[in-house]
């Protein structure tokens, strides 16, 4: 059985899409793009390059790029300050 994946804006069907689509339309793309929007922050840093490089080094090990393995230790070291009541 195929398995049917669905628009990230609408749960509509991607069938007849690409195989990598995500939305269906120009329309679900850009309401997926503003929901994100609202929840990120943009934060600026300055950091001595060796950092920089292990930094990479350790979200490229993940398969990951820089600011999405940015976007997870912050995340995991916040939920678990917060669930230690620190």
């Amino acid at each position: 059985m195929k398995k049917v994946l669905l628009c990230l804006g609408c749960n509509g069907s991607l069938e007849h899409k690409r195989i990598d689509a995500k939305t269906c339309s120009g329309k679900c793309r850009c309401k997926i793009w503003r929901v994100n929007k609202e929840k990120s922050v943009l934060v600026s840093f300055r950091m001595p390059i060796v950092l920089h490089t292990d930094l990479f080094l350790a979200a490229h090990a993940c398969n990951q790029g820089v600011n999405a393995y940015l976007n997870n230790v912050v995340s995991d070291h916040l939920t678990n300050n917060y669930s230690q009541g620190t």
